[in-house]
């Protein structure tokens, strides 16, 4: 856990400009920070099977990040899967769902097929909070940021890490 919150830590201290160089690809940074909020959020009691699962709405370049993080490593005792989906319609059960930009609009969608279920919903695009995600992303000062809705995890049953929750922006 202290490596997880390590790693968050150096995220903020990154500047922008070194991820349009290319040093650091923000998605590979948003893919991490991804694989600490399931590690940091607690379901309803009964709510995971076999596998933490990642869904991915649209496409993004984050996806082959979060399948490279992902790839044979667990948290807890739980495997880590990440599914993509082209759109709303096809989504199915998940624990966090990342929705890519090109996909944002369909958030009236999402909530409807996710309704009743705890699904963390991340969005790509700055503001989603704001239409019911409950993390989304930004880049403030030259720095990759991430707010929370606090309310919208509530409605999900879910609860985030005190760590967590302090780190983001308000």
């Amino acid at each position: 856990m202290r490596v997880k919150l390590v790693l968050i830590l150096l995220f903020f201290l990154l500047p922008a400009g070194k991820f349009a160089t290319g040093q650091m690809d923000v998605n590979n940074a948003q893919a991490i920070f991804i694989y600490n909020f399931l590690s940091q959020t607690q379901w309803p009691e009964g709510s995971i099977g076999e596998n933490l699962i990642i869904g991915v709405l649209g496409t993004t370049p984050t996806t082959a990040h979060l399948k490279k993080i992902t790839d044979q490593r667990k948290i807890g005792t739980k495997s880590v899967v990440v599914v993509q989906f082209s759109n709303s319609k096809e989504l199915t059960n998940c624990h966090l769902l990342f929705i890519a930009s090109n996909k944002s609009s369909e958030m009236a969608a999402v909530q409807q097929k996710l309704n009743g279920k705890s699904c963390l919903i991340v969005g790509e695009k700055t503001g989603l909070t704001n239409s019911g995600a409950g993390i989304d992303f930004a880049i403030i000062d030259g720095k990759l940021r991430y707010k929370i809705n606090e309310q919208n995890i509530k409605s999900q049953n879910l609860f985030l890490s005190s760590q967590l929750v302090q780190m983001a922006m308000k």
